[in-house]
């Protein structure tokens, strides 16, 4: 009977070996931890029943953010169970958190305290900052969100992200600057947003967790503290949609001269924050008026940029046509804003020039005018240096003369260009009558004829010239010609 109870006995227990022997541990791989370090923690049981419990993220929010779980079960061919669980933890915050107790199998572990340093050792700590510009926004004025991190070693971070209800945010890209100083070498990684808060009251702005790889497994650091940015309303005298702050208006081109009935162009570039189309043909529009000139409706587009940001770029073309000649000012453009700075209205001016516009007609003319007066000039003085050739050969025979009756007949032949309607004398009498000679202005000049005449026709002709007789009469003829012209 006793050899039958043992037989029994060896048959049952090779069966259940394991049934008295369920254990249960947890223990954390990193006795001294500090913020950003990835701390794994590592539960493990044997025997019948092994199950582990999956550790929820809510469990242990918000002082631990869980970035794994890893779980694993097995059991050998003799029926031996085994399970395991790797949580891999980031504290959210310094000082003493704790790990809550665990039950599985009918055992537990006790909760577990664990202090959290604030840096490695031999590090200087993490400082993160915010800074806003301007501190205190209108509603509607873009402002400038800076997040810089100044850490120590070689880190290579994460985009943060930010979100912030009723506001419209958008990241900027900006370089990486690097500080040194004395110590260990301090590095600085900056972020940057644009927002436009959208309501007056306080505009909250969330940061995600931070993240940054080093040589080993990834660094996760605490989400920065919510920035709260104090908003102001606009002044209700200010109009709804109007421009805040100081808009960037730049003249791209304007025709500087056109012909009469010809089509020209004006075209101008606006750029600011939550600008729409209906507000760009406002300010434009109205004001797109000048004399001489007829504007046509605009072509208004929406340009696109170089990133994504809350700028808005318009470009605005003004068509017109030249109606009438003359110099014109191109319309003076002027584009209110409110200025948070002093809080009252504000403008920003935008003068394109002047525009010369010209006959075609005119310009023609002006040209067949010019023409024709350089050809009178010209044949005028082409008369007169004529005139002068002549008149200084006319002298120089008149001085050549050899008898009395040879210098009469030079000089019944002065002016060598004369008039062709009048008749040619015959005699000097003849000659001085014909030409006005007075004894007031001309006795010595009727002197000379008078005695040229007895040489050649008194009771004594004598036709021997003397010799100051022919110089006499060219200097008299000459001076009484430079008289009368």
């Amino acid at each position: 009977m006793i050899r039958h109870l043992l037989l029994a006995l060896a048959l049952v227990l090779p069966l259940h070996p394991a049934q008295a022997q369920f254990t249960f541990q947890c223990g954390i791989s990193a006795p001294q931890p500090w913020l950003g370090q990835a701390i794994l923690w590592h539960l493990s049981s044997t025997g019948a029943g092994s199950g582990l419990p999956i550790i929820a993220p809510d469990q242990l929010a918000p002082d631990w953010y869980i970035y794994d779980q890893n779980a694993s079960a097995s059991t050998d061919n003799t029926g031996h169970a085994a399970a395991s669980s790797d949580i891999t933890l980031y504290p959210m915050r310094t000082g003493e958190l704790t790990l809550p107790s665990v039950h599985a199998g009918g055992a537990s572990c006790p909760a577990m305290a664990v202090n959290i340093a604030g840096h490695a050792p031999g590090q200087p700590a993490m400082i993160v900052t915010a800074h806003l510009d301007p501190p205190h926004p209108y509603v509607g004025q873009r402002t400038h969100i800076t997040f810089d991190i100044s850490y120590a070693g070689d880190l290579t971070w994460d985009s943060v992200i930010a979100q912030s209800p009723n506001t419209l945010l958008t990241p900027l890209d900006i370089p990486y600057p690097q500080q040194t100083q004395l110590g260990p070498t301090t590095n600085l990684r900056q972020f940057a947003w644009t927002i436009l808060p959208l309501s007056a009251g306080i505009a909250r702005v969330q940061f995600s967790r931070l993240s940054a790889r080093r040589d080993g497994p990834i660094e996760i650091f605490p989400a920065p503290q919510d920035l709260q940015i104090p908003v102001r309303a606009v002044p209700a005298f200010w109009p709804t949609g109007g421009l805040i702050g100081a808009p960037s208006a730049t003249l791209l081109a304007a025709s500087p001269q056109l012909n009469i009935g010809q089509t020209g162009l004006l075209r101008l570039e606006l750029s600011d924050t939550g600008l729409t189309r209906e507000r760009v043909a406002h300010l434009f529009v109205t004001q797109a008026t000048a004399p001489g000139l007829q504007f046509d409706p605009p072509l208004i587009r929406r340009m696109p940029t170089d990133y994504e940001s809350l700028e808005d770029v318009w470009q605005i073309d003004l068509p017109f046509k030249a109606m009438q000649p003359g110099d014109f000012q191109y319309p003076k453009f002027r584009l209110p804003y409110f200025d948070p700075q002093s809080g009252a209205p504000r403008a920003v001016f935008l003068q394109p020039g002047i525009l010369h516009v010209a006959d075609p007609l005119r310009v023609i003319l002006h040209k067949i005018i010019a023409v024709a007066a350089a050809l009178f000039l010209a044949a005028l003085a082409a008369f007169y240096l004529r005139r002068r050739m002549l008149t200084a050969r006319a002298r120089a025979r008149l001085r050549g003369a050899q008898t009395v009756a040879q210098l009469r007949d030079l000089w019944l032949a002065w002016p060598p260009v004369a008039a062709a309607a009048r008749a040619k004398p015959t005699t000097l009498r003849q000659w001085l009558t014909q030409h006005g000679a007075t004894h007031a202005h001309d006795a010595a000049l009727m002197d000379l004829a008078a005695k040229i005449e007895r040489q050649l026709y008194g009771p004594a002709p004598d036709g021997e010239l003397a010799a100051p007789q022919a110089e006499q009469v060219a200097a008299l003829i000459t001076r009484r010609q430079k008289r009368q012209s």
